[in-house]
Formats: C-alpha cells, structure tokens, sequence
C-alpha cells in the first residue's frame, strides 16, 4: 500500500488498541467491586475477565478495523 494507507492504518491500529486499553481499565475497576471473594482471588479473577474480553476485542478490531482488504484488493 502506499504511504496514506500506512499512515490510515496506523491510526486504525492505535485506535482500536488505545480503545481496548480504556475497556479493560473499565471492566477491572468494576469488577473489581463486584465479584464477591477475597482480595486477591477477586483480583485474580478480574484480571483474567478483562484480558479475555480485550483479547477479544483487540483481535476482531484489528481484523476487521484496522487490517482489513479493502474490496478493490486481490488476494495473492
């Protein structure tokens, strides 16, 4: 691709990636306060949840946001 669609793509990627670090701040400090438990296993379980759920989320937006084939591209 040529370099405007290097530089589009890079602000898709830090888009979706800046945006999958805002979800899982957001869901570890909720969760954080509602799993029942004690202190670390609660945390232990948090962290686990979040990450899942980002992983999730950073994937299919970096397949399906930020590295898509545009329609015009054949695959080789």
């Amino acid at each position: 691709r040529g370099s405007q669609d290097r530089g589009n793509q890079l602000m898709r990627f830090l888009l979706v990636s800046v945006s999958g670090l805002l979800i899982n701040v957001i869901i570890s400090s909720v969760l954080i306060h509602v799993l029942p438990g004690t202190g670390k296993v609660r945390e232990r379980i948090t962290i686990v949840i979040a990450a899942a759920s980002v992983a999730f989320w950073n994937f299919a937006g970096q397949k399906f946001f930020a590295f898509r084939r545009r329609s015009d591209e054949s695959v080789v």
